[in-house]
């Protein structure tokens, strides 16, 4: 991982030359005994439960334990799960967060609880902490792969949803849901452009969240998955003018992206 003045530079908030980073506090819950892996748990509910895995030559440092509270500036990553896209998220940088930066959840008790035996003032002198909130950032762009309605069991639209693939890389999907009143006139505006706005350039400045899905296994049957996602209201299409801040340099990777999918339409229109 990097060391703390590494990660202030910003040239490692990008990832195949798009922004992507994002910046997380919680609790790490379900720690593997490798230490490669965990939850960063912000909230009692799965909307705020987002795995995290660490990069191949990493391991989470042994200052931290199950329920200790953590803050990362971490890379979205695409996960896959039985066939559906998720995020897992890649720590670029770790360290202790602070009590503001944490959320008050009752039944998570660290190993950092303080210990009477010793001064501390808020037992000495009756103090109250502060309250925390976790902190929940995203910053990531790409190119419109898909763009969909979200639908009911039954198949019916839901108009208030669509599903987005934002294409990060060569091999990288991230799944988005975009929610509100405003997703069917937003829907209908991408879809009027050449392509129907397939490789549309794309921003956003939003957060992560999480969902339980449920996933026929053909062996274990139907099964519960926490599935994350880039939660916004809004599709952020990029200014011409005004595009820099959302690239280091030339995605390459792109012109194969696009190549790939014109020859799948020339064979399609034969």
């Amino acid at each position: 991982m990097l060391n703390k003045l590494e990660a202030g530079n910003k040239i490692y908030r990008y990832y195949n030359n798009l922004i992507n980073v994002g910046w997380f506090t919680g609790y790490i819950i379900n720690l593997s005994p490798d230490r490669k892996f965990f939850y960063i748990r912000q909230s009692r509910y799965a909307s705020h439960l987002f795995l995290v895995e660490m990069a191949q030559t990493d391991f989470l440092p042994s200052i931290f334990k199950e329920g200790s509270g953590i803050k990362i500036m971490a890379r979205l990553i695409q996960h896959d799960i039985n066939g559906m896209k998720s995020i897992k998220l890649l720590p670029l940088y770790a360290e202790r967060a602070a009590k503001s930066q944490l959320p008050d959840i009752d039944d998570v008790k660290t190993e950092d609880q303080p210990k009477e035996k010793t001064f501390n003032p808020y037992f000495s002198y009756n103090l109250t902490p502060v309250p925390g909130s976790a902190i929940n950032t995203v910053l990531v762009a790409g190119f419109i792969d898909t763009l969909i309605h979200d639908t009911h069991e039954n198949g019916e639209v839901k108009g208030d949803c669509l599903l987005m693939g934002l294409r990060t890389g060569l091999n990288d999907v991230l799944p988005v849901r975009i929610y509100g009143n405003r997703a069917a006139s937003e829907f209908n505006t991408i879809k009027r452009i050449k392509d129907k706005g397939k490789f549309q350039p794309v921003a956003f400045d939003t957060q992560l969240r999480s969902k339980i899905i449920k996933i026929d296994d053909p062996e274990q049957g139907e099964l519960n998955h926490i599935i994350s996602y880039v939660h916004s209201s809004v599709i952020t299409t990029m200014d011409p003018n005004d595009c820099e801040e959302h690239f280091l340099g030339t995605p390459d990777w792109f012109l194969q992206v696009q190549k790939e999918w014109l020859a799948q339409q020339t064979e399609i229109q034969k």
